[in-house]
């Protein structure tokens, strides 16, 4: 079940937010730093993501029906760092 449709999130008992102003400005900082070539990650930063993939699996299926394509991103540092359920 690939989710192409915001009301499918509701379905699924998922609430979406908005997008902050700060969340944007940490996202468009992220992307000059990439494209600069100075971009790092931190050990803070990678343990983060390995956090959050262990709860949002890469890959699922529900009765060998995938739930999700492939993920090809990481989550932003900023949200990374908000986010009270990574402890």
């Amino acid at each position: 079940m690939f989710i192409l449709d915001s009301s499918n999130y509701s379905k699924l008992g998922k609430e979406l937010h908005e997008n902050s102003p700060e969340g944007i400005r940490a996202v468009y900082i992220k992307m000059v730093v990439i494209l600069e070539g100075i971009y790092s990650v931190s050990n803070e930063c990678s343990f983060l993501q390995e956090r959050f993939w262990s709860i949002f699996p890469l890959f699922k299926c529900i009765d060998c029906i995938p739930i999700h394509g492939k993920v090809r991103f990481g989550v932003g540092r900023f949200y990374l760092i908000e986010a009270e359920f990574l402890g």
